[in-house]
């Protein structure tokens, strides 16, 4: 039986895994769950490559311990059942981190699609990880691409996008017009790098791409002095995320985790999933609307 998380839920306007080791990934306990009528389901989260709680990658574990971690995280999205999922430190074949595809072990094991993935972190026979886009069957994926931003700190950083196209018949479809979706991770040590790559993403897809959607870890608030989530929404005409809310990076009590949306849609009843422990980082769920 699957159940829902102890959560938080903010609104704009309107069976776990038993591992053996302590920093092993685990949901949270039961709780009533929130949607909105007639919405599509976006969820985005920083995987920290599959070694859930664990504070760092430097120690050797064997594959089916990372196993264990991603099937607790495919619980979770077989209980939220996003329709887009975006994925940040994704893990796509490192011999760090079990040396296979945490990314297509996901989605197999979910019953998502991967839409696209961009491995920007690549170091021949040691390393391949970035950033990826996963969607429920039934959503057509029209075009995707990626890449590593030119201005980087110690690891590069990047994004993952894909043109889309929802099922007939649900809010966002709006006659079959599709929406670019773009799985995004900023540096996390430099303010003045994440400002440069905010920028150079949204030159990359501030032209001709329709409705977007931005999800993911920028490393970054938005009240905070220059901030990049701010410059970002500034760039690309996306809405200001619902006020408050609980952090996302729990280590530093902030929230670095957003879903930004272009007119016409909306992101509405935006929830942080503070009850399950499925990476450094907390998921964070949004349920996607078109307002006209």
């Amino acid at each position: 039986m699957i159940t829902s998380p102890s959560r938080r839920v903010f609104v704009r306007g309107g069976l776990s895994l038993a591992l053996a080791s302590g920093c092993a990934a685990r949901l949270g306990p039961a709780s009533p769950r929130a949607a909105v009528q007639g919405s599509v389901r976006v969820l985005t989260l920083n995987l920290a490559h599959g070694r859930a709680l664990a504070w760092t990658q430097t120690r050797a574990r064997p594959r089916h311990w990372y196993r264990g971690n991603l099937d607790v995280v495919a619980e979770l999205l077989e209980r939220e059942a996003p329709t887009i999922l975006a994925l940040q430190e994704a893990e796509l074949g490192s011999r760090w981190a079990g040396d296979f595809d945490h990314v297509a072990y996901l989605a197999a094991a979910a019953g998502m699609v991967v839409a696209a993935t961009t491995p920007f972190v690549l170091e021949e026979g040691r390393k391949r990880y970035g950033t990826a886009v996963l969607v429920r069957p039934g959503v057509e994926v029209l075009s995707s691409g990626g890449a590593a931003f030119t201005t980087h700190g110690r690891w590069r950083k990047g994004y993952t996008f894909a043109r889309v196209r929802l099922a007939p018949g649900t809010t966002t479809d709006r006659g079959g017009a599709p929406i670019t979706v773009t799985s995004l991770h900023l540096d996390h040590a430099s303010a003045s790098v994440r400002r440069a790559q905010v920028d150079e993403l949204g030159r990359h897809l501030g032209d001709g791409l329709g409705p977007h959607l931005v999800l993911g870890d920028f490393n970054a608030t938005w009240d905070e002095p220059a901030s990049p989530v701010r410059a970002l929404a500034d760039a690309l005409g996306l809405a200001a995320p619902p006020a408050g809310g609980p952090a996302t990076y729990p280590r530093a009590g902030r929230r670095l985790d957003w879903i930004l949306a272009s007119s016409p849609l909306e992101v509405r009843s935006v929830a942080v999933l503070e009850g399950d422990r499925v990476s450094d980082h907390r998921a964070v769920t949004g349920e996607l609307v078109a307002t006209r």
